[in-house]
């Protein structure tokens, strides 16, 4: 437990994953050959307000790396270096959060709840795709667990659920670029997760479902979480190798609204319909306006189906 001193309100009172998770998942971690996994810096936390605001401290330098230890996971000092990679976990989160600042529901053991932080100097254009990456890593995980999934622009996973009736969101995918102290580095990447696992009860207006409902068993945690984590650092590497474009087409193969009419909320009461083309280079949604027969690029709203 950190000091009751500490002045980092994410920090309050905060504990460590349980011994026999946190056992668990050292052990899924050495059993893998990915020299990136082993080397990850990784720490886990039973109940936190926000994973994305413990990434966002420990990248400011406003809480010191070194004061984590005891909630270390994977990793280790010596690994620790301007190239290192982190991770932040959680069992329940208080203030979990998506796009626009909505709620993400973090209920304790249903779901993963985590942030990936990278440090770069890559300018911000060279970042475009990046959410849409990382969608991808998360729709391979539910895939190799067998689930059905699907991408939904920009930054959702969804599932088949049972029977085939509807596609629903199994994944939500937050990516936010800030200022890094830590290493001298020019910029943090945030990538936030949150995977719903086990069994719970959405709320009406949450057309959400977990992956224990897609597959008809509960998932082990420490089996999906190292899954993810695999997934999320080799989509990284390729993305800063090659940038999006060579993935743009991937992502296309399981896009879940190809074909589909839509309505997007641009904001301040400006919005565009047509049908989905797909994605471009650039991690664009391109859509076909049915009335003009106009291409039509959006970089950035809020996708309905019609």
């Amino acid at each position: 437990m950190l000091s009751e001193g500490s002045n980092l309100c994410c920090m309050d009172k905060v504990s460590s994953f349980p011994e026999k998770l946190s056992a668990a998942l050292r052990s899924e971690i050495l059993r893998t050959t990915d020299p990136a996994l082993r080397k990850l810096q990784l720490f886990g936390f039973q109940k936190v307000s926000s994973t994305m605001d413990i990434s966002s401290a420990v990248a400011t330098a406003a809480l010191p790396i070194q004061s984590l230890a005891q909630f270390r996971l994977g990793g280790s000092d010596a690994d620790l270096s301007s190239n290192s990679e982190f991770a932040f976990v959680a069992l329940s989160q208080t203030d979990g959060r998506g796009r626009k600042q909505r709620q993400w529901l973090s209920i304790e053991g249903r779901g993963i709840y985590v942030t990936f932080l990278f440090l770069t100097s890559a300018k911000a254009q060279e970042l475009s795709g990046l959410s849409l990456a990382m969608g991808l890593a998360v729709q391979s995980v539910g895939k190799r667990f067998g689930a059905q999934c699907f991408l939904k622009w920009p930054n959702d996973v969804l599932a088949i659920t049972p029977g085939g009736a509807e596609k629903r969101k199994l994944s939500g995918i937050l990516v936010d670029v800030g200022p890094a102290e830590i290493f001298s580095a020019g910029k943090a990447i945030h990538v936030g997760i949150g995977l719903n696992l086990g069994k719970q009860l959405f709320p009406h207006d949450i057309p959400a479902v977990s992956l224990e409902d897609v597959i008809g068993q509960p998932p082990r945690y420490e089996q999906v979480f190292a899954t993810l984590c695999q997934e999320v650092l080799q989509t990284k590497r390729r993305f800063f190798e090659e940038g999006f474009p060579p993935l743009a087409s991937e992502w296309n193969s399981v896009s879940g609204q190809i074909g589909e009419k839509v309505h997007v909320d641009l904001g301040q009461g400006d919005s565009r319909e047509g049908v989905v083309l797909g994605v471009g280079p650039d991690g664009s949604l391109r859509l076909r306006d049915e009335s003009s027969g106009e291409n039509l690029t959006i970089y950035s709203g809020e996708v309905h189906s019609r």
